[in-house]
């Protein structure tokens, strides 16, 4: 529960459960993904993955599958330099 300027604004829970379960949060978190494994280096021979699961909300993983990607990771901060392409 909230107050702003006289404004009371109160959450369910079970519904930001649902929002947060539902298939266009997760559509929207696997286009988000997609487009920062799309961003990753590739050139040195790196070799990225990515995944979506659900939990008690959806989520999207991106992560590195050779040591390539893990000195890219590491060293040059390929995955931190990608996460605007996810925005």
């Amino acid at each position: 529960m909230a107050k702003i300027a006289g404004l009371r604004i109160e959450v369910s829970s079970d519904a930001v459960v649902a929002i947060l379960n539902s298939p266009e949060v997760a559509g929207d978190l696997a286009r988000r993904g997609a487009a920062i494994q799309g961003a990753l280096p590739t050139d040195g021979g790196e070799e990225w993955g990515s995944s979506q699961f659900t939990t008690d909300r959806a989520n999207v993983t991106v992560y590195t599958m050779n040591k390539a990607a893990k000195l890219a990771a590491a060293e040059d901060l390929a995955l931190i330099r990608a996460l605007d392409a996810g925005r």
